[in-house]
C-alpha cells in the first residue's frame, strides 16, 4: 500500500518517501512516526502513545518527539504554522489531518516517484544508516546535541508567562509572581537571550490567546509556561518550554525543593532552559549567582511581597515590607535595593521640593552595592540618583552601564542610560537605547511613551505622528494621553489638530477648557496655549509641573516666561531639567544669555 498526501507519497514497505517525484531523505524514526500517524489518522494520538509505539519503550524526552514531529512535517511539505497535514491538538497530542489517497503497488499512478533513485532500496537504507551513525558520533562529541539534524530555528528570545498558582490561594499570588520575576531575572543575567520583561509578560495573565499569537505580539521565538505549588515549607515548580511559532513543547521538567532552596532552584531551571535552547551562557554571571548565599524564607517572602505591592503602585506597603526584610537580615542586598527603588519612585511620584526621599534612596543603594558589588538594582538606583538629582554625569554613566551589564532586559535602567546619552548630546544614540528597551518591554505604556519622547528630542516628528495615528485608528479614546503626539503636531505647524488634541487632554477640566477657548477667541492658537499656561500657574505649580508650564509658555511664544519657570525648576533641582537642553520647544531660547547660563549651572557638557 502506498499513501499519497498532496504532492507526497509514502511507501511503508520499501521505506520510501517522495515529494513532487523527488526522493526525500528522512531518519528511520521520522519515517516510522509518519507511518504510525497515517495508519491511525482516525483519532488523536497522545504523546505517550507515540513514544511507546514509535520508540518501543526506549526512554526519550518530549523534546525528541517534538523535533521528530517537526521533521515529519517538513518531509511532507507542512510546517507548524499551517499544520495542514499533522495537527497539534493542544493538551492532548497529534493527529494526521491531511487528505490521504491509498493506492496499490500496481496502480498506474504508482511508480514515477521512485524511478529517479540511483540506488536500490537496500542501498538507500544503508546510506541512511551510515549517516545516522555519523550523526550519533557527532552528537556524542557535542555533548549530546545533534549537529546533523539541528533545529531549523534558533531560539534567541523568549517570554516567561505568568505562572499558574496551583494552591488556589490568593494570598500566595505574591509568591507565584516572585518566582516568575526571579526566573526572568536569572535568564536575563546568565544568558544572551532577549527575555521579555515582567511588565509585558503580565499582560497575558489568564489570557485566552494561543502561544503563536503571544509569540507574534511579543516577537519572541519561545514561550515558557509553568506552575507553582507551595505546600508548607516545600515548593514545586513545573516549567515547560514551547516553540512560539508552532506551539510545540520542546522541554518540560518538575522541580521539588525546600522553601529555603528556592533561589537555587530558579538557577537550576534557568540553566536547564539555556542548555535546551543552546543559548550563549555568561559563565561569569552564573558563577556570581552561584556565590550568593541562601536566605531565610521569611526575609525572601518579605522582599517578594514588597515587589508585589511595588508593581501595583502601593509604595507605602511596599516600603514597609522591604524595611522589615532589612531589619530581619541587614546583609540581604535585594532588600536594600527594594528600599532604594521605593524611595526613588516616591520622590518622583509624590514630588517633594526638598528631595526628601533621595538621601534615603542613596543610602540604601550604596548599602546594596557594598553587600553585593554585582547588584544590578543597587547600581541602577545609584545611577538614577546621580543622573537626575546630582547631575554627576560621569558617575551616573558608570553605574548605569554596570547595571545594564548585569541586567540587560531592564527597560527602565536603559531609559535612564538613554537620558545620559541625551545629556551628552547623542540624541540618535539615546533614541536607539529606548528602542532597544521597547524590544524587552513591548507592551509597557511607559516604554512606548519614552520612545515617543525621545523621538521628539531627536526631531523625528513624523515618526511620532505616524505611530500615534496608527494607534488612534483602533484606540481613539487614547488621544488625551498621547502628549508627545500633541507636541509633534504643534512643532510641525499643524495647529488646528494640535489644539483639538490639547482640548482633549486638558479640556476635561472645565476651568482649563474655558481658558483655552477664551485665549483662542482673543489671539488664536498661540493665545489658547498661553491662557492654558496662565491658568496652570494659578494652581499648585509644584503639582502641575514647572517644566510643563515652561514648555507651554515656550510653545505660546513667551520665551521670557518660559525661562522664569525653568529658573523655578532649577531652584528645586527638578529632575526633568536633564531634558531641557535637548527639548525642541526651547529652541528659540538657545541664544538667550539667561538660558545659556542656566545650562551652564546645570552642568551640561
Amino acid at each position: 500500500m502506498i499513501y499519497r498526501v498532496g504532492s507526497a507519497a509514502i511507501d511503508p514497505a520499501n521505506f520510501l518517501l517522495t515529494r513532487d517525484g523527488e526522493s526525500v531523505p528522512v531518519e528511520p524514526l521520522v519515517f516510522d512516526l509518519i507511518v504510525y500517524l497515517l495508519e491511525n489518522r482516525d483519532r488523536v494520538l497522545t504523546r505517550q502513545e507515540l513514544l511507546d509505539n514509535v520508540w518501543a519503550n526506549r526512554v526519550v524526552s518530549d523534546t525528541t518527539l517534538s523535533n521528530h514531529i517537526k521533521s515529519a512535517r517538513q518531509a511532507l511539505g507542512d510546517d507548524g504554522q499551517r499544520q495542514v497535514v499533522i495537527k497539534t491538538i493542544h493538551g492532548r497530542g497529534y493527529r494526521f489531518v491531511g487528505n490521504v489517497e491509498e493506492v496499490t503497488d500496481g496502480d498506474a499512478v504508482g511508480r514515477p516517484a521512485y524511478g529517479r533513485s540511483r540506488l536500490p532500496v537496500s542501498g538507500v537504507s544503508q546510506i541512511l544508516v551510515i549517516v545516522l551513525v555519523i550523526a550519533a558520533l557527532f552528537a556524542i562529541v557535542a555533548g549530546g546535541r545533534n549537529l546533523i539534524f539541528p533545529p531549523d530555528e534558533v531560539i534567541q528570545s523568549l517570554v516567561v508567562l505568568p505562572l499558574k498558582d496551583l494552591s488556589d490561594d490568593p494570598a500566595q499570588k505574591y509568591f507565584v509572581e516572585g518566582m516568575q520575576d526571579a526566573l526572568i531575572t536569572r535568564l536575563s543575567q546568565t544568558t544572551e537571550l532577549r527575555v521579555i520583561s515582567k511588565t509585558s509578560a503580565m499582560r497575558y495573565e489568564n489570557t485566552s490567546k494561543s502561544i503563536p499569537e503571544i509569540a507574534r505580539e511579543l516577537n519572541v521565538d519561545a514561550v515558557i509556561e509553568g506552575s507553582v505549588l507551595r505546600d508548607g515549607e516545600r515548593v514545586r515548580i513545573t516549567a515547560q518550554l514551547i516553540c512560539g511559532s508552532e506551539d510545540e513543547h520542546l522541554w518540560a521538567r518538575n522541580y521539588d525543593r525546600d522553601l529555603g532552596d528556592v533561589l537555587t532552584l530558579i538557577n537550576e531551571i534557568s540553566m536547564a532552559i539555556a542548555d535546551e535552547v543552546r543559548a550563549t551562557v555568561n559563565h561569569r554571571a552564573v558563577e556570581r549567582v552561584a556565590e550568593r548565599r541562601t536566605v531565610e524564607p521569611k526575609v525572601h517572602e518579605l522582599v517578594l511581597q514588597g515587589q508585589h505591592y511595588f508593581d501595583r503602585y502601593m509604595f507605602d506597603k511596599s516600603l514597609d515590607c522591604f524595611q522589615e526584610a532589612v531589619e530581619l537580615d541587614p546583609s540581604f542586598a535585594p532588600a536594600h535595593v527594594g528600599v532604594a527603588g521605593t524611595y526613588l519612585v516616591k520622590q518622583l511620584f509624590e514630588w517633594t521640593p526638598d528631595a526628601a526621599f533621595v538621601p534615603e534612596a542613596r543610602a540604601a543603594a550604596l548599602t546594596a552595592i557594598s553587600l553585593d558589588s554585582n547588584s544590578a538594582g543597587g547600581h541602577a538606583g545609584l545611577g538614577v540618583i546621580q543622573l537626575y538629582f546630582d547631575w554627576d554625569w560621569e558617575s551616573a554613566a558608570k553605574n548605569l552601564s554596570r547595571a545594564l551589564e548585569l541586567m540587560p532586559n531592564d527597560a527602565r535602567t536603559r531609559h535612564a542610560y538613554a537620558d545620559y546619552l541625551m545629556v551628552m548630546g547623542d540624541l540618535e544614540g539615546s533614541l536607539e537605547q529606548v528602542e532597544i528597551g521597547l524590544l524587552y518591554d513591548p507592551l509597557s505604556p511607559m516604554a512606548n511613551n519614552v520612545v515617543s519622547f525621545h523621538r521628539i528630542l531627536a526631531r523625528h516628528y513624523d515618526d511620532v505622528i505616524a505611530e500615534a495615528q496608527k494607534l488612534l485608528s483602533t484606540r481613539p479614546e487614547l488621544l488625551p494621553n498621547l502628549t508627545d503626539y500633541h507636541e509633534a503636531l504643534w512643532l510641525t505647524g499643524r495647529f488646528e489638530e494640535a489644539f483639538a488634541a490639547y482640548k482633549a487632554s486638558w479640556g476635561k477640566d472645565e476651568v482649563l477648557l474655558l481658558a483655552m477657548e477664551q485665549g483662542f477667541s482673543e489671539s488664536g492658537y498661540l493665545g489658547a496655549v498661553y491662557s492654558l499656561a496662565e491658568a496652570l500657574t494659578k494652581r499648585d505649580p509644584e503639582h502641575e509641573g514647572f517644566i510643563t508650564i515652561a514648555k507651554l509658555y515656550a510653545l505660546a511664544g513667551a520665551p521670557d516666561k518660559a525661562l522664569d519657570w525653568l529658573e523655578t525648576a532649577y531652584t528645586y533641582r527638578h529632575p526633568q531639567l536633564v531634558h531641557v537642553k535637548a527639548m525642541p520647544v526651547f529652541d528659540e531660547l538657545r541664544d538667550d544669555p539667561g538660558y545659556q547660563d542656566l545650562l551652564q549651572r546645570i552642568g551640561f557638557p
